[in-house]
């Protein structure tokens, strides 16, 4: 309900205000009427505002300011800015939905169908900017059309000119004030401020180039550091070959992984270069060499990982390799790789940011499970370097990191916590292994945790264990052993607690211990 009669009044104007000059609830299947009659003038209207609204977004595409772009479209402030404005919370607009928390109303909202979000619109204020957060859009069209879409400014035109065509007319957002919420709030402020400088300042990744395969064994792999080589694919062909517009030319009708859903590549190529948003989808497909072989003609793996233990399981083997496209903005949040893998991911084109932290130490603002097998992040990857980043210097172990350019390589170590920004459109390929140097710690870890193996059929989670070790016992007799004998020549012997208390020149020539306790004074 509203919050009184006048509330309601002013609402109901506005709506009829915003029907007659966009048809915007005709075309959301609110039941409202387009204008009729004398439509040159409405139409002049029209185009004017549009044009408006696209400048504007042209300017929200200036990567380089932090919130030059004035107000939320909206008018929606941070939810600490309440208690120094004048004006108050319309919150209690949101009727019983007040009960609830921002969350919550929005997990609502997500369910419900175009018809009913437009219907909602005209209840309050709050409902009308609520009811207009983008997510609720994404979240909607995602779920009618899969990846079938044409992204069209905002996520409620996506959906807008995929029902009604030629006849919708855009949407154009009203601001509304005494709306405070960091939920509604927090999207646009990551979507429309630029990659701070001070992102990018710190770089404690060695760079090395003419590294023998010993070496990369010796310096970086054996104890388990990362590294950046310089000159692993400088003559691969895939970096003269696999630019956007050849990809495009030659396979923009091949269907690839984007997040939850599959797109072809020229329509997602479309959506990457039009879409500006705290989440955009990221093109991460395991099977492009499947769907196109030329693609595996045009790399090779360089010698460093070319003893992938892995490779005996043949066809059997868990998910190893990906090709990854996208926007600005988007990349990989905080994770582990699977199965305690190392991996090398290899830039074609772009720029990547990558913070880093070793594995005894998760990153500020990430809480894994127990067991490993889940990590608990609201955060986006945007969000996480504007509110965590700096704690980074403060923090007891400083992350390694770097920015990955074009053409260089890096290698991820097992166990090492890493996120991933794409500070511009990029094109990559990665994959993961097992050698020598990690083959133990996989096998510990599809021993101690079946349950978190990854890259296999949930009923083949519990034999891959044995399936490998048979394998290697197989194709590589002896290495088992030889690799656990290794470890206990190397291993440090545990130390008792009365060892510690006890001197050890006591223990060897028997003498009575000068060890006492004492409960003081």
């Amino acid at each position: 309900e509203m919050e009184d009669s006048e509330e309601r009044d002013a609402v109901l104007r506005m709506r009829h205000s915003a029907e007659a000059e966009t048809g915007d609830g005709d075309a959301m299947g609110c039941g409202s009427k387009r204008p009729s009659g004398g439509g040159a003038q409405h139409l002049r209207q029209v185009r004017f505002r549009q044009e408006e609204q696209e400048r504007k977004e042209e300017m929200l595409r200036d990567k380089q300011s932090v919130l030059e772009h004035g107000r939320h479209p909206y008018g929606v402030q941070p939810m600490g800015n309440m208690y120094a404005s004048a004006t108050p919370s319309i919150r209690p607009g949101l009727g019983w939905f007040g009960l609830l928390g921002d969350q919550a109303v929005l997990d609502l909202l997500e369910m419900l169908d175009a018809q009913q979000l437009g219907l909602l619109t005209c209840c309050s204020r709050v409902l009308y900017v609520f009811c207009h957060h983008d997510e609720v859009w994404r979240s909607l069209v995602l779920r009618l059309f899969g990846g079938q879409f044409e992204f069209k400014r905002s996520w409620k035109d996506t959906l807008g000119y995929a029902v009604r065509k030629a006849q919708y007319i855009p949407h154009l957002p009203r601001e509304i004030a005494g709306v405070y919420s960091d939920l509604l709030f927090q999207p646009w402020l990551c979507s429309s401020m630029g990659i701070c400088h001070e992102w990018l300042e710190r770089s404690n990744i060695p760079r090395r180039s003419n590294l023998s395969v010993q070496e990369f064994i010796d310096e970086f792999e054996a104890p388990n550091r990362p590294v950046i080589i310089t000159d692993a694919m400088s003559d691969w062909p895939a970096m003269h070959k696999w630019t956007k517009e050849a990809l495009l030319s030659k396979y923009g009708e091949v269907t690839f992984a984007a997040g939850s859903v599959d797109m072809r590549l020229d329509a997602f190529c479309r959506y990457s270069d039009a879409v500006q948003e705290e989440r955009p989808l990221y093109l991460f497909d395991k099977n492009f060499t499947t769907k196109c072989p030329d693609l595996a003609e045009d790399y090779w793996i360089p010698a460093y990982f070319t003893h992938d233990l892995f490779s005996v399981l043949g066809t059997e083997r868990p998910d190893w390799r990906w090709l990854i496209i996208g926007p600005a903005r988007s990349g990989s949040a905080f994770h582990v790789d699977p199965n305690q893998t190392s991996a090398w991911n290899a830039v074609i084109t772009g720029r990547k940011k990558w913070i880093m932290w070793p594995p005894h130490y998760h990153p500020p603002g990430v809480w894994p499970s127990e067991d490993g097998s889940t990590t608990t992040s609201n955060a986006s990857i945007t969000e996480w370097f504007l509110n965590w980043y700096p704690q980074t210097q403060t923090e007891a172990v400083r992350p390694l990191e770097c920015v990955q350019e074009a053409g260089e390589l890096i290698f991820v170590p097992r166990g090492w916590w890493h996120c991933v920004l794409n500070l511009e459109p990029c094109i990559a390929v990665t994959q993961n292994y097992v050698s020598e140097q990690n083959v133990l710690q996989v096998l510990d870890y599809m021993r101690q945790s079946p349950q978190c193996v990854s890259g296999v059929p949930s009923h083949r989670r519990p034999l891959l264990l044995s399936q490998f070790t048979q394998a290697l016992k197989r194709d590589r007799p002896g290495l088992i052993e030889r690799l656990e004998a290794k470890r206990d020549r190397h291993k440090v012997p545990a130390v008792s607690l009365w060892d510690n208390l006890v001197p050890a020149q006591e223990l060897k020539s028997g003498a009575a211990s000068s060890f006492t306790f004492s409960f003081g004074e």
